[in-house]
């Protein structure tokens, strides 16, 4: 039997929030695309951080982040201990984040399709290779 820590994983897996307003699961290509459906509602989305310079936003890709592509992007309204959260561990990585979906508020509305605001929640979002390594160590410590 594989037991994982429950540290090890990220919340998305671990349970559904009780009692709280419905979050919606959407990717960002839907966010972009159908804003209107998603307007001032919970979400939850997987995408690649870059807070740098007040251009705080999560990409579609780390490719459009490397490559300026902020029409892949939506601007997130951080709190400063979340910057600073952020610039030790999150940043530059692909996330899960959620928060309150808004088409129209942004500092540049030139750039970003859209903000995510009221931020409740950011944590790293495991690549294949890391759920691995947390697999097999899991596996050594139960052998």
């Amino acid at each position: 039997m594989l037991l994982l820590k429950a540290s090890s994983l990220p919340r998305f897996f671990l349970f559904k929030q009780k009692g709280k307003k419905e979050i919606h699961n959407v990717s960002i290509i839907n966010l972009i695309t159908t804003p209107d459906l998603y307007h001032n509602t919970k979400i939850n989305i997987i995408g690649y951080i870059g807070v740098e310079f007040g251009r705080d936003a999560i990409y579609l890709h780390k490719e459009d982040y490397e490559n300026g592509l902020m029409i892949n992007s939506i601007e997130l309204f951080l709190k400063e201990s979340q910057k600073d959260d952020i610039q030790y561990g999150l940043n530059y990585r692909y996330v899960i984040l959620e928060g309150i979906f808004d088409k129209n508020s942004t500092h540049y509305n030139y750039l970003f399709n859209g903000c995510i605001k009221e931020i409740s929640r950011i944590d790293k979002w495991l690549s294949r290779s890391e759920i691995k390594k947390i697999t097999m160590d899991c596996r050594e410590v139960n052998s």
